[in-house]
């Protein structure tokens, strides 16, 4: 995690710098937050999954403009939703001026193209995270970077206390023992996880050693995407009824009750998530085993980001519970969250085929 310039000695004001009304807006600008819906507006989009499902039949985007990386803007064409004129593209690190505010995109680590968004006008420096991952990223991924600010808006997802992960590399080893115990037990190792970026990096960590992987088509759809935006290749082979000796399968969390699981005779499923440090998770998910692997940060690199930043105030968003925010307030932060209640997002699209 990068540090950048010195931050200005004195906050500007104690307003409230974000509210919520169809997304996260940062009050005073024109700029809304992950709100590709948001008819007319101009919106910053911190990664291209923010737009919903990649390749999903209908178009998710109908913002008037839409502020985003390269990578993010060539994913979204690759999954259908090109933007042409829409898209104001701009590079990591290289502040310019959009009308009187000053703004500037900086890796957030969560996943290719993935940014957050440093907001600057004379009210002072605001800064939206959009998801978070400080510790190694999924591959082509820049590492997290911070930027000093006044406010601040954190996807606080995995902030709760007992939340806390692993480095990638050990999450991975644990993962590969596990399904190498499974193939000599003779069952087939499935591995419940996200259809995002740190699914494709499980893939290729399998591939490279060895294992044949196969998907659900959501998995291997996001592959084919990020091929053709411009990523390396991810080896991934659509799931039919049955598994290799030495493969094993990659099912999105939503699709674990799906029948075409049903023609494997010794299922052993795992979840591959960062819920996977939560007892309830693993229980309602019905997995023998948990790795907490995830392209978001845990509670405690979460707090060390917020730390960072100088901010004190603080808006969280997708915060199940407010425990995040709630964890701020007693540290002493002005901690305050937004938009709908969050609950833990286990089994949510893509649809169980």
């Amino acid at each position: 995690m990068a540090s950048g310039k010195s931050r200005r000695a004195e906050p500007a004001t104690r307003a409230r710098s974000f509210g919520f009304q169809a997304g996260v807006r940062i009050e005073g600008t024109p700029l809304v937050c992950d709100a590709p819906r948001t008819a007319g507006a101009l919106v910053f989009l911190s990664h291209a999954g923010a737009a919903g499902a990649l390749g999903q039949a209908r178009s998710p985007l109908s913002a008037a403009q839409v502020l985003l990386t390269q990578t993010s803007a060539n994913l979204l064409a690759a999954g259908g939703h090109a933007l042409g004129p829409r898209a104001l593209v701009a590079a990591y690190g290289r502040p310019f001026a959009l009308g009187t505010l000053r703004v500037e995109l900086f890796p957030s680590g969560h996943g290719p193209g993935a940014a957050s968004l440093l907001c600057e006008s004379p009210a002072g420096r605001v800064v939206f995270t959009g998801p978070l991952n400080l510790k190694s990223p999924p591959a082509q991924t820049a590492a997290a970077e911070i930027r000093p600010a006044d406010a601040l808006c954190i996807d606080a997802r995995f902030g709760a206390p007992a939340f806390r992960f692993p480095e990638p590399a050990e999450a991975l080893a644990q993962i590969l023992a596990f399904v190498r115990d499974v193939h000599a037990q003779g069952g087939q190792p499935v591995l419940l996880t996200a259809v995002d970026p740190m699914a494709l990096t499980l893939a290729r960590a399998l591939d490279e050693q060895g294992l044949g992987v196969r998907a659900h088509n959501s998995l291997v759809r996001l592959a084919e995407i990020a091929g053709l935006a411009g990523l390396p290749p991810v080896k991934l082979q659509r799931f039919g009824k049955g598994l290799g000796p030495h493969e094993a399968l990659l099912w999105p969390l939503s699709a674990r009750s799906a029948r075409a699981l049903a023609g494997l005779p010794a299922p052993q499923m795992a979840l591959v998530s960062g819920y996977a440090c939560n007892p309830a998770a693993l229980q309602h998910a019905n997995v023998s085993a948990g790795f907490p692997l995830a392209a978001e940060a845990d509670s405690a690199d979460l707090l060390a980001y917020v730390k960072a930043t100088g901010a004190r105030q603080v808006a969280t968003i997708n915060d199940p519970g407010g425990d995040f925010a709630t964890s701020l307030r007693s540290a002493g932060f002005d901690a305050y969250t937004l938009g709908p209640p969050a609950q833990m997002m286990l089994f949510t699209s893509p649809s169980a085929d």
